[in-house]
């Protein structure tokens, strides 16, 4: 298995700006030995338009460990299976998982 360092994943554009955050993780199955198959949405309503997942300009691929370094909160959650998704309150950050 790849380590964090190498693996990616796809973060909405949104995760990035100014007071943004990953708010809704999802795990797909992975397209490539170097892609971990973690999707992460902020919650914006920019989200909600229907093409804004067939734009590749409305996502960034990082490094695992690179969102860990931003987002500490989701290195408790990288391990899941495929088919898990995950959800944040925006107040505590605490964790919801379904899928599991």
């Amino acid at each position: 298995m790849r380590s964090d360092a190498t693996r990616t994943a796809l973060a909405s554009k949104y995760v990035f700006m100014e007071d943004g955050r990953p708010r809704f993780a999802r795990r797909f199955s992975p397209v490539s030995e170097a892609d971990s198959g973690w999707c992460l949405l902020s919650g914006h309503g920019g989200e909600d338009e229907t093409d804004f997942g067939d734009q590749p300009a409305n996502f960034r691929r990082n490094t695992l460990a690179e969102l860990i370094d931003l987002f500490p909160e989701l290195a408790s959650i990288l391990d899941a299976p495929v088919d898990s998704s995950f959800e944040w309150d925006g107040a505590s950050y605490s964790c919801d998982s379904s899928g599991l």
